[in-house]
Formats: C-alpha cells, structure tokens, sequence
C-alpha cells in the first residue's frame, strides 16, 4: 500500500505544470487514485518557498514561487486498515 501511494504521490508532484497552483484536494484526489486506499484524512499540508524562511500552512490552495515542489524529508504518512476507521 504504501508503494502504490508514495507512486501516486511522486506522480502528483511531476505532474505540477511551472508556475502552478498547489490544490490541496487535488493532492488528496491524487492518493485516492492508489489501488485500495478508500479514504484519506490530510491532517496537515504545509509549503516552504526558496523566499520563506519558515513552513506555512496550505488552506484551499497555494502559489508554488517556483512552479513545482518537493516533499520534505520530516513528512509523513500513516495508514490504517479501513476496519480500524471509526464512523
């Protein structure tokens, strides 16, 4: 599972045209794509510029300054069996 998402991940972010728009629930539609996840819950979504000397938080969406980005090495992902999920 997690091979299939980091995949959907790494294609999400090559897949960010110059001068781009950071969606926040395009990210997550991008994790949705991966075979056998059913739901995601993106606890926090943060983005640092070359010009920023420190992390900000992303609401609905952000401007990347340089048109694409990468994931810091501090991020994580958590999975959880969907019959660990509370209703």
């Amino acid at each position: 599972m997690r091979e299939r998402v980091t995949e959907a991940l790494d294609a999400f972010r090559t897949g960010q045209d110059f001068n781009s728009i950071l969606y926040r629930q395009k990210l997550v539609a991008a994790v949705m794509t991966a075979e056998g996840v059913v739901t995601v819950d993106l606890k926090k979504l943060e983005r640092k510029g070359t010009s920023m000397e420190e992390f900000a938080e992303v609401g609905v969406a952000d401007e990347l300054e340089a048109g694409y980005f990468d994931y810091d090495d501090g991020s994580a992902l958590s999975f959880v069996s969907a019959k660990q999920v509370e209703l």
